[in-house]
């Protein structure tokens, strides 16, 4: 007789605003990034602290890549940054 064996996987979810999902005016691809900060972020401070570095390892792509598509986000208004005074992370404030 073959025994069922359950597996629960905890998994760290963000919640994504439908309205920068849906506006046109932003690309797929700066959306994807978005959804990775919203993946990130604390939900009470709707912070993240996280290296281009970082990102640009975990999302297979390369940190200028990286700084386009925070741009391009931050000039949509969907997210506000502040470099720290230290270290190579920039405070990404997810609006």
């Amino acid at each position: 007789m073959m025994q069922n064996t359950v597996i629960q996987i905890k998994r760290k979810y963000g919640r994504v605003s439908s309205m920068v999902v849906q506006d046109p005016h932003i690309s797929l691809k700066d959306k994807g990034l978005y959804a990775y900060l919203c993946s990130h972020m604390d939900n009470y401070t709707q912070e993240t602290y996280i290296s281009v570095y970082k990102m640009a390892a975990e999302c297979g792509c390369t940190p200028a890549t990286i700084k386009r598509g925070l741009s391009a986000l931050q000039k949509a208004g969907v997210i506000e940054r502040s470099q720290r005074s230290f270290g190579d992370t920039t405070r990404t404030l997810v609006v």
